[in-house]
């Protein structure tokens, strides 16, 4: 959709502006998402050569950057939160800029009626895609989506040679000119069965189910007052954390994953560090929940007993020939301390902004990929450290 998009922009700033070259208006857009936007759209700009931002518009439009696409999320990955459709949609129309949905997967739940209030506001959403495969009983992989006039697609997507010519474009869709492969797989078919074999009401049943599971978990850890939960619980995902610092939250679900019988994921919330309890089996019943909460809670009280003792210098560690000493407690956890978890994730946000950088200054930047540019630069950079001088300037590739 991002490619979509900005084929759209490009189109329309090329007829206001035609006397300035496609590279500077390209390095000129910028498209916007929520924090908790999955990796997937930051991805979609890198590929898509253009700046993908999560801050305020008003400040890049001051820096005469022009916004073209914004991505809203239904149900976000870390912890199914949802973006205001009704007022994303009203700015979006009002502004031209192309306005997405990610519904990846709370999409699924709108087949329950309880649940469409969720998009309201949807009459002006320019697309909108979610996936079968992560909630209705479907297969890997399986996206569904649907856009609000499939020629902002396709005129961005065709190339016709005359070898891949025919003359039933009348008769069918022809489904090549709707994204990069030319072709894919039948993926129809399973959907088609799926529909067949539950019906509506079999595929509302599960997503029921899943959610009364997830809110009989969150019983569980209200019910426990050493945990918390972050978010409300509106689907299958539940948000939870031991209360105290993000390192025992994560040594915690170490320990849990360690043990092979369960496996969870984390996330970071406002720098809040929690475990995502997520129903996912088509199978899955109320003694699955509590047989994973025992888990939980049973890996909870031995790292805080042990906690405890470490604190309260009860347990004691051999050094050296028979010589014992009081553990510190950051010797105990060494890989889960807050500063570690933060530095962690700083650094990965660092490499993204490099990788975005790169991909930027190709365009717009000949330096970055032309070899004779960069050949003639390293010859100078060279011939500059070799006879340095006051008012001499060394290169900043990294600017």
């Amino acid at each position: 959709m991002l490619l979509a998009a900005r084929h759209k922009a490009m189109k329309e700033l090329k007829k206001r502006l035609p006397y300035i070259e496609d590279g500077v208006l390209l390095s000129k857009l910028v498209a916007y998402s929520s924090k908790l936007a999955h990796s997937c759209v930051e991805k979609a700009g890198m590929l898509g050569f253009v700046k993908m931002r999560q801050l305020d518009v008003d400040e890049d439009r001051k820096l005469g950057l022009i916004p073209f696409f914004v991505c809203g999320t239904l149900g976000t990955t870390a912890c199914c939160s949802f973006d205001n459709v009704a007022e994303l949609s009203e700015v979006c129309s009002r502004e031209n800029v192309w306005l997405h949905l990610d519904a990846a997967y709370a999409g699924n739940a709108l087949i329950c009626p309880e649940f469409r209030f969720l998009i309201n506001g949807i009459q002006n959403v320019t697309s909108i895609n979610f996936n079968p495969n992560k909630w209705l009983l479907v297969n890997f992989d399986c996206s569904l989506l649907w856009i609000s006039d499939k020629n902002l697609l396709t005129s961005s997507m065709t190339v016709d040679p005359l070898y891949l010519q025919h003359k039933h474009d009348d008769k069918t869709v022809d489904l090549r000119h709707w994204g990069i492969p030319l072709s894919r797989r039948f993926r129809a078919l399973k959907i088609w069965f799926v529909l067949r074999t539950y019906g509506i009401e079999g595929l509302q049943d599960q997503i029921h189910q899943h959610i009364k599971l997830a809110r009989l978990f969150e019983t569980y850890v209200k019910n426990d007052a050493r945990f918390e939960i972050l978010g409300k619980v509106t689907m299958g995902l539940v948000c939870f954390r031991l209360k105290g610092p993000n390192s025992l939250t994560a040594k915690l679900l170490h320990m849990i994953n360690e043990s092979g019988k369960l496996h969870m994921v984390p996330a970071l919330l406002s720098e809040i560090y929690v475990i995502r309890f997520a129903i996912c089996s088509q199978n899955a019943r109320d003694e699955d929940v509590e047989f994973a909460w025992k888990i939980v809670s049973n890996e909870a009280s031995s790292l805080l007993m042990e906690r405890e003792n470490i604190e309260n210098g009860i347990c004691t560690e051999k050094v050296g020939d028979g010589d014992q000493k009081n553990p510190d407690i950051d010797d105990v956890f060494p890989d889960f301390d807050d500063e570690i978890i933060f530095d962690q994730q700083k650094s990965n946000l660092h490499r993204a902004r490099l990788r975005r950088s790169l991909f930027m200054r190709m365009v717009s930047d000949p330096k970055c990929y032309n070899t004779k540019v960069l050949k003639a630069l390293c010859v100078d950079k060279k011939r500059t450290r070799s006879t340095p001088s006051e008012n001499s300037t060394e290169l900043d590739y990294d600017k």
